[in-house]
């Protein structure tokens, strides 16, 4: 999840905008109780770091494929555009 270099601010802000409006929509509609995740942020990394378990619960390894290198090379690639933008 990273903007890139031609999605302007205004699109960025515009597609958060959206995506926080689809989200209480979904919440008024079902209520909280309706719908629970393992994945929570940042708490969700902590666990992984303690556990080494990823994915929406146990049994269900639902990140995509591509395996520790294919993640690796993700993770530079955000890097990268996360640098351009360091003052």
């Amino acid at each position: 999840m990273f903007a890139t270099a031609g999605q302007s601010a205004a699109w960025v802000f515009g597609f958060y905008d959206r995506a926080c409006r689809h989200g209480d929509q979904t919440i008024a509609a079902l209520g909280l109780e309706a719908e629970t995740a393992r994945h929570v942020g940042q708490a969700d990394i902590l666990r992984e770091a303690i556990d080494g378990s990823a994915g929406l619960m146990p049994g269900n390894s639902n990140p995509p494929p591509g395996g520790g290198d294919y993640w690796a090379a993700h993770r530079a690639r955000l890097q990268d555009l996360a640098d351009q933008f360091k003052k």
